[in-house]
Parts: structure tokens; C-alpha cells; sequence
């Protein structure tokens, strides 16, 4: 368990290795649970567009918190929960 916004404020985090945790997966700067059904958290480093992949069904609370650097992201019709405050600081869209 991360709780929420586990990483908010680590603007120069590039990489989190979660490669010996069984719980974790980290793919193109996003951390998810396992299956990659749930987005945990991205970092705020990320930049550009983002399409959240098909196989998650969760956007955990403040999971895009502070990506400002990303000028969109194309959530799919997979997505049926969304948290609290997810996209709070995101100034780029």
C-alpha cells in the first residue's frame, strides 16, 4: 500500500522500481497495481499526451496530482472509477 499521492511533489523523479515488488508495475513513467487495472500514480515529470491503457478500470485518488508537464490524457471507456483531486494541479490542459 502507497496511500494517496505517494509521490506528489518529487518533481525531478524519473523512474520508480518496483521490478522485486509483486504488487507493482511501473510502464512509461505511470505506477499501477500488478494487472494493471488501477493507475496508483504518474510522475510529475511526465510531459506530452497520455492515453491511459485500455486494461485499467481505476484512476486512484491524485494519481495524475501535479503533472503539469502533460498536455493531455485520453481516458478509455475501461475507466469506471475515477478518485478524488486526480487531476488537481495539472496546469497543461
Amino acid at each position: 500500500s502507497l496511500g494517496v499521492k505517494p509521490f506528489v511533489d518529487c518533481d525531478n523523479l524519473e523512474v520508480i522500481d518496483v521490478s522485486e515488488n509483486p504488487n507493482f508495475v511501473f510502464v512509461n513513467g505511470v505506477l499501477f497495481d500488478k494487472e494493471m487495472t488501477q493507475i496508483i500514480s504518474c510522475i510529475s515529470s511526465k510531459s506530452g499526451d497520455y492515453t491511459i491503457p485500455s486494461t485499467v478500470i481505476t484512476i486512484c485518488e491524485g494519481a495524475f496530482c501535479g503533472c503539469g508537464k502533460l498536455t493531455s490524457i485520453i481516458i478509455p471507456n475501461s475507466v469506471t472509477s475515477i478518485g478524488d483531486v486526480v487531476f488537481i494541479d495539472v496546469k497543461g490542459f
